[in-house]
């Protein structure tokens, strides 16, 4: 998948083949992991490259690759978000915040113990769709609520996630759907079956 931001032509890509810390010449200029870099071998099963060229030479400027456990989910285009040389990308359970051009690690966090499906602007903020539900985060990374209830798995789909100005509605793997107001508390459930 290929992005136009800025002056800059970003390629995101998973690469699963990809051998991290092997012997031959790294295809990438950075290996993450854990928001480090890669020190010595590891096994990951998620592995989510990122080539950041100049939009007009398309030269390359910088290249990194996370490699992260957790869940596997496809690289769509709610998998990043991209604002004021920022990129907000999930690999598995994490997120992180990379500096573009240069994609230093700002920070990152870990979201949940399965798989991350999006992330949202919400009310200047961030939106994170997981397996356990939704996780809100300023831009700096810092956890503002977290939402989880029932014995419900929080699964993609279309129509399963959907922002408001005010409010969010959520239909968990059960056909519950709530509204979570913006402070994260639910203020109804109901069966979305009908």
């Amino acid at each position: 998948m290929r992005v136009d931001f800025k002056h800059f032509e970003i390629e995101l890509k998973d690469d699963p083949s990809y051998r991290i810390k092997s012997t031959g010449t790294p295809i990438y200029a950075y290996e993450f992991s854990q928001g480090a870099v890669i020190k010595n071998l590891i096994f990951t099963i998620n592995k989510r490259a990122i080539i950041v060229r100049d939009a007009t030479s398309k030269q390359e400027i910088s290249s990194a690759i996370l490699c992260e456990n957790g869940g596997k989910a496809e690289l769509t285009q709610d998998s990043f978000k991209l604002e004021e040389g920022q990129l907000w990308i999930c690999a598995g359970d994490k997120m992180y915040s990379l500096d573009i051009p240069s994609l230093q690690v700002k920070w990152f966090i870990n979201i949940d113990f399965g798989t991350i499906h999006s992330i949202n602007f919400f009310g200047g903020d961030l939106i994170i769709h997981s397996n356990m539900g939704l996780v809100r985060i300023n831009k700096k990374g810092e956890t503002i609520w977290k939402f989880s209830e029932g014995n419900g798995v929080f699964i993609p789909g279309e129509g399963r996630l959907k922002l408001f100005e005010k409010h969010i509605e959520l239909i968990d793997g059960n056909d519950q759907q709530y509204r979570i107001n913006e402070y994260g508390e639910s203020i109804s459930k109901t069966d979305a079956a009908g």
